[in-house]
């Protein structure tokens, strides 16, 4: 993995809102890069979401109105915004409300130290992921309710659907933190019974009720917390995962910044062999079942056998159902 791209892209962006055009010479020269790794670079600026143009004569340059210009935002319209979006949560979808927090945090970051300070309540109690999945539909029950629980630290009770077999338990909550990883609402929280720091998704809980019972609580590091999980779901064991990525797909997979613990190596038949150091499976095989058709999973068996198991999972619902390699292939 290149330790220096991400001040090279840094560099690219400011190049490009120079006001200016640019030419890609004149990029290569001034980053020091050949001419495939410009395009490369620039790729990754598109697929990020920043718009830049070509003008033949003149080169590449961002849209000027694209980053938003220095704001004056008073300590008191923070204080606003921030409600507003609390009380907005009971009442919108929640893929607004995961984007508004998303908006609210780009903003911040131009604003002065005393008006982010009244930001930094709502942006610690909440973390929106950049999603890496397709995959439209939010959960949005619950948030309402939980914002305020963290906020004011009152406990929480529910029921809690078990993934395993599907029973339902009365449980006590503790809630800590919420991310919104994927497009999926997920509650970082002290479970009752058991007293454990749990990761617990949204959909799994109802007859959700704040008590007027406050908690005490203890230290808690978010980045602590997730260490080197997937995404935001520890599962208390290192594995070291090496997958094989087609030629094809090589230099789009390897762009991209997947995980912390990411490096790769193009191999001499334009094969890229990319390894990671991950906290448990469960996430990374959902990350794999979607990406199958550009990789293979080399280490460890436990990934290996876990999406085998989905495979023959989809075979025997397929043979169940009478579907037949005719009505497949139609």
């Amino acid at each position: 993995m290149e330790n220096n791209r991400l001040p090279r892209l840094l560099e690219l962006v400011m190049i490009l809102q120079s006001g200016v055009g640019t030419e890609l010479y004149e990029i290569m020269e001034e980053l020091d890069i050949s001419r495939s790794t410009a395009f490369r670079d620039l790729k990754i600026l598109r697929d990020a979401g920043i718009p830049y143009s070509f003008e033949k004569g003149k080169g590449y340059q961002i849209n000027a109105t694209f980053f938003l210009p220095p704001l004056n935002i008073q300590t008191s319209e923070a204080h606003a915004l921030v409600k507003l979006i609390k009380c907005a949560a009971s009442h919108v979808d929640g893929k607004v409300v995961a984007d508004a927090i998303h908006a609210l945090r780009k903003l911040t970051s131009n604003l002065s130290l005393p008006v982010r300070e009244v930001c930094r309540g709502l942006l610690d109690q909440v973390t929106v992921l950049t999603p890496i999945s397709e995959q439209a539909d939010m959960q949005t029950d619950h948030v309402s309710q939980l914002l305020p629980a963290i906020e004011e630290k009152r406990c929480v009770e529910a029921m809690y659907q078990s993934p395993a077999d599907g029973a339902e338990h009365a449980i006590r909550l503790h809630p800590y933190h919420l991310i919104c990883a994927d497009y999926k609402w997920m509650l970082i929280a002290v479970v009752q019974p058991g007293n454990g720091i749990r990761t617990i998704p949204l959909d799994a809980l109802s007859q959700m009720r704040l008590t007027q019972t406050h908690f005490r609580r203890s230290e808690f590091d978010l980045k602590g917390y997730l260490g080197k999980a997937w995404r935001c779901q520890p599962e208390g064991q290192i594995y070291r995962v090496k997958l094989c990525i087609k030629p094809e797909y090589a230099a789009y997979m390897s762009a991209i910044q997947w995980h912390q613990t990411q490096d790769y190596t193009i191999l001499c038949d334009g094969q890229c062999e990319m390894t990671f150091e991950i906290d448990g499976l469960k996430e990374i095989a959902n990350w794999v079942w979607q990406h199958h058709d550009k990789l293979a999973v080399c280490e460890p068996p436990e990934l290996v056998a876990m999406l085998r198991s989905r495979c023959e999972d989809m075979l025997e619902i397929l043979n169940d159902c009478g579907c037949q390699d005719d009505d497949m292939r139609a």
